[in-house]
């Protein structure tokens, strides 16, 4: 079974279009998006979805309902609620989890190069350097959020096109795809999430937005000059992560080796809770410098620290220094 997006596209004229809708569960469900609200993304949209819209077997979706999955819960949600405040017990406790996310994670840049599909859909494929696959990692870390099958090494991030309805005039649609695979689309900024109510028993899906949360952006003032913040460039060092109260990793930050003197002299200040300052090595171990030794606290031993490095970006020791 293909899982892969070489996979699925190797596989292009074996898979057997399957139309109809693949909801879990009737009604709502609970999901997290990012919204595509770009005018030039939606317009190539609009042009590229009109000429696949020929084909029998394809139904195209509306390029105002562009979105990027970050991750489906397993909660059903009410059509009738409007916003998070009005929710479940349940879903305000996603809505914390995301808020805690979301002050990890700097706005990013999403590229969209290639058409691609699954044995349901017609997507773009996505480029934005594994900060989807990020998102979606951390959400099934936290306490509380059950992982579904398209999550973690499931899940593959795209932009929807449109779905098959039925086989009428699939093979001339592959012939049209191998021809055109390249798309014009330009880059899309993430810089905030939604929490929405999401209905997958229609064709196009469609969703109601009850929150939005902003991806956190470091500025000057909070970290070293030449920080990446969650995309690093060159030799950088991952600093330090920790557990919030809703169970997510928050506050990491990439220095370089040049920056760690002064970056550990920042974080020598007193900074508020819930964070906890320490520095890693690539293997895991946690090295506390020396004169943040006595802010230790019964709060900060409860916590519970990981390593989050970049993926192929795995440190040396001599990035750290002795």
């Amino acid at each position: 079974m293909a899982s892969t997006e070489t996979d699925f596209w190797e596989r292009r004229r074996e898979i057997s279009p399957s139309g109809g809708t693949h909801a879990s569960f009737d009604g709502c469900r609970l999901g997290l998006l990012a919204e595509i609200t770009s005018s030039d993304i939606r317009a190539a949209g609009e042009n590229l979805c009109t000429e696949l819209d020929v084909f029998g077997c394809f139904e195209s979706s509306s390029p105002s309902a562009f979105h990027l999955t970050v991750k489906l819960f397993n909660i059903q949600v009410d059509s009738s609620v409007s916003q998070v405040a009005d929710s479940s017990n349940a879903t305000q406790r996603i809505g914390e989890i995301v808020a805690d996310l979301t002050t990890v994670f700097n706005p990013f840049s999403v590229q969209f190069p290639r058409i691609n599909l699954f044995p349901d859909v017609v997507y773009g494929e996505v480029n934005d350097r594994g900060q989807l696959a990020d998102l979606n990692e951390q959400l099934c870390e936290a306490d509380t959020i059950e992982p579904l099958e398209r999550d973690r090494d499931g899940f593959i991030p795209h932009l929807t096109l449109g779905y098959f309805v039925n086989d009428t005039g699939y093979t001339a649609l592959i012939d049209f795809l191998e021809a055109n695979r390249t798309l014009q689309f330009p880059s899309a900024e993430v810089d905030e999430l939604s929490l929405v109510a999401y209905d997958a028993s229609e064709r196009p899906p469609t969703f109601n937005r009850l929150n939005t949360y902003s991806l956190w952006k470091l500025s000057d003032a909070q970290v070293p000059a030449g920080t990446h913040g969650r995309t690093p460039l060159g030799n950088e060092c991952a600093v330090y992560s920790s557990r919030s109260r809703t169970g997510v990793f928050t506050q990491i930050t990439y220095v370089s080796p040049a920056e760690r003197p002064s970056a550990i002299s920042r974080w020598e200040k007193p900074q508020p809770p819930p964070f906890t300052r320490r520095w890693y090595s690539p293997q895991g171990t946690s090295r506390l410098p020396r004169p943040l030794a006595h802010e230790r606290t019964r709060r900060e031993s409860q916590c519970s620290h990981r390593v989050h490095l970049c993926q192929d970006r795995i440190l040396s020791n001599d990035c750290l220094g002795s």
